[in-house]
């Protein structure tokens, strides 16, 4: 193999909803270790997929890192399993699947073209979700509904944020669209505020 200029990360992490799991304070730790090893591992690149990050050669350390600090979420989650006991699931059952395939160039680039689409998919998302909440913010009737909507516009920012963050180096328009989407989510912050003035 040539020179390593990415990765791959081929991954899929129990969500609790098995068979085998009835308790229902069991299923709800797997979906809060879930939620919290996605964002752990997401930071290191963009889902060319579901369950497929694409990773650039400079953090490549970062998710060998966060793949290492998951495995290890899991199996503090599986000791707290067996103190709740389980019966009829091994630890396979729910094992995460984390895989890193390293790729060369020619690899890389053909990857970087979908990964690219991705975030211009999440780019027109962002951008749709702040254009109908500066709608929404001028029909609010309560500070509970603009609450909501500034809460929602930090969520949607900062989800764009990471994702662009992540392909910078592999995605030239990158910067230019978080720049657009953090000017927007300013604007749209601004107005809301604004009427939540009494």
């Amino acid at each position: 193999m040539g020179e390593v200029a990415g990765a791959v990360v081929i991954y899929d992490l129990p969500s609790g909803y098995i068979s085998a799991i009835r308790d229902e304070r069991l299923r709800a730790l797997f979906v809060r270790t879930r939620a919290k090893c996605f964002s752990l591992l997401r930071r290191s690149g963009i889902n060319l997929t579901e369950g497929v990050l694409l990773v650039p050669k400079e953090k490549i350390p970062e998710a060998e890192e966060a793949i290492g600090a998951i495995r290890e979420i899991y199996l503090q989650l599986w000791k707290r399993v067996e103190e709740l006991g389980a019966e009829g699931l091994s630890y396979g059952d729910v094992e995460p699947l984390l895989l890193m395939i390293k790729l060369t160039e020619d690899q890389f680039e053909d990857f970087k073209q979908v990964a690219r689409k991705r975030l211009l998919q999440s780019y027109s998302t962002v951008i749709g979700y702040l254009t109908e909440a500066a709608r929404k913010a001028g029909e609010a009737r309560s500070e509970e509904e603009l609450g909501k909507l500034v809460r929602g516009i930090y969520d949607k920012w900062g989800y764009f944020k990471r994702r662009a963050t992540a392909v910078a180096s592999i995605v030239p328009d990158a910067e230019l669209m978080l720049k657009e989407v953090e000017e927007l989510a300013r604007g749209v912050l601004s107005a809301v505020k604004e009427r939540a003035k009494p």
